[in-house]
């Protein structure tokens, strides 16, 4: 049977069916930029993550330790709560630029960009991930103000002070690094001062707050719950951001 007689044997319903099922082998169904971040995702590895940054996270460990030393010389609970509010952020940001340095060094960033998660999507979902590792360090920092303090202000006080602080500068380095990625080319990162724009900021706030006599009194008169909503809250906004940025480079991608 030839196929001119094939098809000729074949009703309109059958020949429907049959180029339907080639269609579908053929031409997969259309990747959602959702879908697509979800996969990403499921396939990202801690290793791949910290590719190449190791040296970078060691380096950040040890500046954030050498940072919280002065600490323990810090008896007046005025000055522990300015220092607990300006050293919370410090390993989150030492990290996150060294980072961006290294990247910018190396040309690391010119091999990702071909990669099939983009720039964008892998430095949002390690400030994800660097985020979390901050927390842990917001702990000892906050038992080191506490236990230097003479335990006049509680340690879940310096705790909730921390993470607000923690939280406050995330979602705000974030937000400057998404309205920088805003309208750039498919793939391409802001540059490396989206990155310390938020680091220089925050050390203009802490000098400020530094010459300011009244700034360590008002941080101390706001109660710990307050502190703790605004944690919550901030650090929201943070993984908003952060879904926004793998959405929106996942719909640049398809």
């Amino acid at each position: 049977m030839s196929k001119a007689e094939w098809r000729e044997g074949l009703s309109c319903e059958e020949r429907d069916r049959a180029i339907e099922s080639i269609l579908d082998v053929a031409l997969p169904a259309c990747e959602t930029s959702r879908g697509r971040m979800r996969e990403n995702l499921a396939a990202l590895s801690l290793r791949a993550l910290f590719f190449g940054i190791e040296d970078c996270a060691i380096l950040a460990v040890i500046i954030a330790l050498a940072g919280a030393v002065p600490m323990a010389f810090m008896t007046e609970p005025e000055h522990s709560a300015l220092a607990v509010f300006m050293l919370a952020p410090l390993f989150f940001a030492t990290l996150q630029g060294l980072v961006a340095w290294k990247d910018r060094e190396s040309g690391t960033i010119a091999w990702r960009a071909v990669c099939r998660m983009t720039v964008l999507e892998l430095h949002a979902v390690r400030m994800l991930v660097f985020g979390a590792m901050a927390v842990l360090f917001t702990v000892p920092l906050a038992a080191a103000a506490w236990i230097a303090s003479a335990y006049m202000v509680s340690f879940w006080w310096m705790l909730s002070l921390a993470a607000a602080s923690l939280a406050i500068f995330g979602a705000f380095s974030l937000l400057l690094f998404r309205l920088s990625a805003a309208g750039r080319a498919r793939g391409a990162a802001p540059g490396l001062v989206a990155v310390l724009v938020p680091i220089i900021a925050w050390m203009l706030l802490g000098m400020l707050l530094a010459v300011l006599p009244a700034s360590a009194a008002v941080l101390l008169a706001v109660p710990a719950v307050v502190y703790f909503a605004v944690a919550v809250v901030a650090t929201v906004l943070f993984v908003h951001l952060v879904t926004e940025i793998c959405t929106m480079s996942s719909a640049e991608y398809a």
